[in-house]
């Protein structure tokens, strides 16, 4: 379902006026509270369209070295996308992952941590990542 909101302002003074079912209310709204100071505008918004996490699990970003030590948080479902890349500290890579709880995500990131050193392409460096990203991607995606 479609919604149109109506909004006004700038930066910090961005603020919604009104949230209408119909272009046509939205349309009165702006009318309503245009002047020289306002100039609103309507936006149109799908109601509950979100990013939803898979079925009884949330994102989390685990940290974790070469031997395995770790630590995490847990993630934004809005900016959230499963990866590896480095950390940037040169000596940690970040797992963003899916799962049910903090042991869980650890497990998931340590299972990866294993074959990347199993396969001996453990690369806490940015720039090679960024200078090979389609080989970098080829084995993130091989990762079970």
């Amino acid at each position: 379902m479609k919604i149109y909101v109506v909004t006004d302002g700038d930066y910090s003074d961005y603020h919604i006026v009104a949230l209408c079912s119909t272009q046509e209310n939205a349309e009165e709204v702006v009318v309503s509270n245009k002047s020289r100071w306002n100039d609103p505008n309507i936006e149109e918004w799908e109601l509950d369209d979100f990013k939803k996490c898979p079925n009884g699990l949330l994102p989390w970003g685990v940290k974790m070295n070469r031997e395995g030590a770790s630590s995490l948080e847990r993630e934004t479902i809005s900016s959230f996308s499963p990866r590896v890349v480095p950390y940037g500290d040169g000596e940690n890579m970040v797992f963003d992952v899916f799962a049910k709880d903090e042991k869980h995500a650890v497990k998931i990131a340590n299972e990866k941590r294993v074959q990347l050193v199993a396969m001996d392409n453990w690369d806490v460096n940015w720039d090679n990542w960024k200078a090979d990203q389609e080989k970098f991607n080829k084995i993130i995606g091989s990762l079970k």
